[in-house]
């Protein structure tokens, strides 16, 4: 493997990485909006529920777009495993 193949693996790898730990921020980020919804309603706050319920749904949608990140950089490092 030339220093050129290994640096795209290093960097797939440490993209996976990033994607992985973004990933785990988004999860403990939902936790804290669910809570603060269920709060919220309680209170009967109406702004704050239509904020949370909003703030869920984007964290659904960034969730989603990075599990597709995180497919495609391991297809990608698996692809460089290969060529070597």
């Amino acid at each position: 493997m030339n220093n050129k193949d290994q640096m795209n693996t290093q960097a797939a790898l440490a993209l996976y990485t990033l994607l992985t730990i973004r990933s785990e921020e988004l999860c403990k980020e939902r936790l804290l909006a669910e809570r603060a919804l269920e709060y919220a309603k309680d209170a009967r706050s109406l702004v704050d529920v239509a904020f949370y319920e909003k703030e869920l749904e984007i964290i659904d949608r960034l969730d989603g777009e990075l599990n597709l990140l995180m497919e495609q950089a391991e297809q990608l490092a698996e692809a460089k495993r290969e060529a070597e």
